[in-house]
């Protein structure tokens, strides 16, 4: 029996624009998880529905990617693939706060200013269209407190919202469409969709932040 639930017919109708395509996702650990994640939920429901065979998913998450390291890697992702459709997942490793400096790895306004540039190199030679997945509420006092990473980083609920507007604001000014992951998040139990340390989404987490990128994905192909 799967573990992954079944997409309705309601939620991918208009996937077959996506055969013949390539899709990247850009991204940090969450995207870049060799265990089943969003990426993969995401392929595993287009098969139910289209011909994916000539669909290709590309996955360039690396681990502790900033929207720095991402727009470092931007040139090769394009030349490599030249994708039609990009998803780009990036801003937790930005915002996470250092204690011995009590400051965030990239400040909101760099990060706004290299999103932005991001998506404007992005459309070079042509235009692609794209989907921005805003960030999740993290576990924030479970962190504080936890074991995993209490000595190395932790997150500000106040500054993590900022990066979060900064990701809708990106959105609207660049033509792109959010997958409201936050939001869906905000609306479930959000210590049963995330690995001990708080961060990192189970597999529950990732079937939302999937579901949310496929419903993405039907509007872009309006």
């Amino acid at each position: 029996m799967s573990i992954f639930k079944k997409a309705k017919n309601s939620e991918i109708p208009s996937s077959k624009w996506l055969e013949g395509k390539t899709i990247v996702f850009v991204g940090d650990s969450v995207t870049a998880d060799t265990k089943t994640n969003f990426v993969s939920i995401i392929l595993h429901s287009l098969a139910e529905k289209i011909n994916v065979t000539n669909v290709s998913i590309v996955n360039s998450g690396v681990d502790s990617s900033s929207i720095l390291d991402a727009l470092d890697r931007l040139p090769e992702i394009l030349s490599e693939s030249d994708p039609e459709v990009m998803v780009i997942f990036i801003g937790i490793n930005d915002s996470k706060i250092f204690h011995f400096i009590n400051r965030p790895l990239i400040d909101v306004e760099v990060f706004k200013e290299s999103y932005a540039a991001f998506l404007k190199r992005a459309d070079v030679p042509r235009k692609r269209k794209k989907i921005l997945i805003n960030l999740p509420p993290l576990l924030f006092d479970q962190i504080r407190e936890g074991d995993y990473l209490k000595d190395f980083w932790y997150w500000d609920s106040k500054l993590y919202a900022k990066y979060n507007r900064a990701i809708r604001d990106l959105a609207k000014d660049h033509d792109c469409l959010v997958a409201d992951i936050h939001s869906v998040f905000e609306n479930e139990n959000k210590v049963n969709l995330f690995n001990d340390d708080g961060v990192h989404p189970n597999i529950y987490g990732h079937q939302l932040i999937a579901n949310e990128v496929l419903k993405a994905l039907n509007h872009l192909s309006e």
